[in-house]
């Protein structure tokens, strides 16, 4: 299917078949093989295999092929062929003591080439990053220069666009700078140049010394930025990024003096008690929001989980859950409220406050606040130990993880709060709270990203 679908014509044999329990091909010795194995593969009959003749370096582990593919592709290269295959990244330095012994061999042979490690969420399949191996039979072959005992290691696991948030791409110039370093590299007299950060030519003894190891970063060096800076250029930078969390501090001091104020007022050597209270159904509190994604760019999608609320769906989850297509996710808003109606009873509803706009699962009720309530106040009240208790009795159903609690159900509860007279004067101080927690973590995100770039500078200052 892979060859129609590009309309590209090939032997495969006469019938269906295993490439490894029944080669089609056992003669074949081809110039140029091109080859996506499965990743990983546990249950592929190694048991039934250990003496089999493609085995020349080792024979593979039964609970893992990787090793199996990398010894059938070379077996199958004619003696002055060429492979290129995409693995998992474990095949560069794995745990086991077979297949650390399988690349050792292979690499005391002189038949790597080259090792590029590409980025994650290449494959829509799985998020994981790869790598791409080149095995040369013959690195003395004319027209190319002789460089036995020489591996190119290239570094792209930073490039790549991003098509969605669980898809990335690499673009046509990348794709080109990739092929053209490989090949300046083995060809003679070209203008190729190590990169630190991207590319180095390394000797098969570097490689000893360092237990076999073919991950690219152990090579090629720390790149700080992708474009050189000079000192001066850097240090301007660096200035830049302090005088951001200079400024997000002036901001959390003014802060700080407004809640100062309200704390005074509210708290001060006695609390502020309200003597006015209301018993009233939620649905004079809330009102459902149905707002849809649509046309819009795609903002953050949120997810509602038991213990911690709303979160990030990509900080949860190592590849993306929703579909790709979410015109139909609700939209929520800073302060709205969104709870799972399947998980409601164990607690599975917050308040947005990680977002000014976020989308959802359309599964999920949404709730704005109703203007003369104050948001800071409803959202614990709704989140509270006591009312989770509540949400147990309007949950329906006889399967646990199943038990839905209807939006009609939990809008007709009954509550009771300050009254929004009472309100209007705790609003003042809540509001001010949640603006001191914003300009807390605008401090700490620009405090972070200045100590990150001076550590890194200060890692490589000897490589400048």
């Amino acid at each position: 299917m892979n060859l129609a679908i590009r309309g590209i014509e090939g032997d495969l044999g006469d019938e269906p078949a295993d490439s490894f329990l029944h080669d089609l091909h056992p003669d074949l010795k081809a110039d140029f093989i091109l080859a996506n194995p499965p990743f990983n593969m546990s249950d592929w009959g190694g048991d039934q295999l250990s003496e089999d003749k493609r085995w020349k370096f080792g024979a593979p582990p039964e609970n893992n092929a990787n090793f199996a593919w990398v010894q059938h592709f070379i077996y199958h290269i004619s003696p002055n062929g060429f492979a290129g295959f995409v693995l998992a990244n474990v095949s560069l330095a794995s745990e086991s003591a077979i297949e650390n012994d399988i690349r050792k061999n292979i690499i005391e042979a002189d038949l790597v080439d080259c090792v590029v490690s590409l980025p994650g969420k290449l494959f829509y399949s799985t998020p994981i990053p790869v790598c791409l191996w080149i095995i040369a039979r013959n690195k003395t072959r004319i027209p190319f220069r002789n460089h036995s005992g020489e591996t190119l290691f290239i570094d792209a696991s930073m490039l790549g666009k991003s098509e969605n948030r669980t898809h990335i791409y690499l673009t046509d110039d990348e794709i080109e700078n990739i092929a053209n370093t490989y090949n300046y590299w083995r060809t003679p007299n070209s203008n190729y140049k190590n990169i630190d950060g991207y590319c180095r030519s390394v000797t098969l003894d570097t490689i000893r010394k360092d237990s076999y190891n073919l991950f690219p970063g152990n090579y090629i060096g720390i790149e700080f930025v992708k474009t050189r800076m000079s000192n001066n250029e850097f240090t301007r930078q660096v200035n830049q990024k302090y005088g951001r969390y200079l400024k997000a501090v002036k901001g959390f001091e003014n802060s700080s003096y407004l809640l100062s104020k309200q704390v005074k007022r509210l708290v001060g050597r006695q609390i502020y008690k309200p003597s006015n209270f209301i018993n009233i159904k939620l649905s004079d509190i809330l009102e459902p929001s149905d707002e849809r994604l649509g046309k819009q760019p795609e903002p953050e999608i949120i997810t509602c989980t038991e213990k911690a609320g709303l979160i990030l769906q990509r900080e949860r989850f190592a590849k993306r859950v929703a579909i790709d297509d979410t015109s139909n996710y609700k939209v929520v808003r800073k302060t709205d409220i969104v709870y799972n109606p399947y998980l409601l009873w164990a607690g599975a509803i917050d308040q947005c406050w990680i977002v000014d706009l976020g989308i959802t699962s359309p599964a999920y009720e949404v709730f704005k606040i109703k203007d003369g309530f104050d948001p800071t106040l409803i959202g614990m009240l709704l989140k509270s130990r006591r009312m989770i208790k509540i949400y147990s009795g309007i949950s329906i159903g006889t399967i646990q993880r199943r038990r839905r609690a209807p939006a009609e159900k939990f809008l007709n509860l009954k509550v009771t709060i300050p009254s929004q007279e009472e309100q209007n004067t705790i609003i003042k101080l809540t509001a001010t709270v949640q603006d001191n927690i914003y300009a807390t973590r605008g401090m700490t995100d620009n405090l972070n990203d200045f100590i990150l770039d001076l550590c890194k500078y200060w890692i490589i200052s000897n490589e400048r």
